[in-house]
């Protein structure tokens, strides 16, 4: 990819997911291929200007609410309010990749 951003942590907290238990609960997602997830940190956030990796190339929908399965270039996703997580609840993740001078800037300040 060109002109991809790169930053060494990014500010989302470490993910825990048991897809298998989510696999088992919606027979839409039970043959697609995916892998329990163990307090894993996210290292590449895909934005919408890479969309020959990102377009679905297959979705599985259950009922209205359940989760859906999208086959992209990259692998299976699953995407919907997970379990255990309030749906009125709203989120902000601000990333913000510093260049060289804002960095040395920010330390002259500190």
């Amino acid at each position: 990819m060109e002109h991809a951003l790169v930053g060494e942590k990014l500010n989302v907290p470490p993910t825990s997911v048991n897809m298998t238990g989510v696999k088992s609960q919606w027979k839409q997602l039970a043959d697609i291929e995916l892998q329990d997830v163990d307090r894993a940190d996210i290292k590449v956030i895909l934005g919408s200007d890479v969309t020959e990796i990102i377009i679905p190339r297959q979705v599985r929908e259950g009922p209205r609410g359940s989760p859906f399965g999208v086959k992209t270039k990259l692998s299976w996703t699953v995407t919907e309010t997970l379990l255990g997580y309030p749906r009125n609840s709203e989120s902000l993740c601000f990333i913000h990749v510093a260049s060289p001078e804002e960095e040395l800037n920010e330390l002259v300040k500190t």
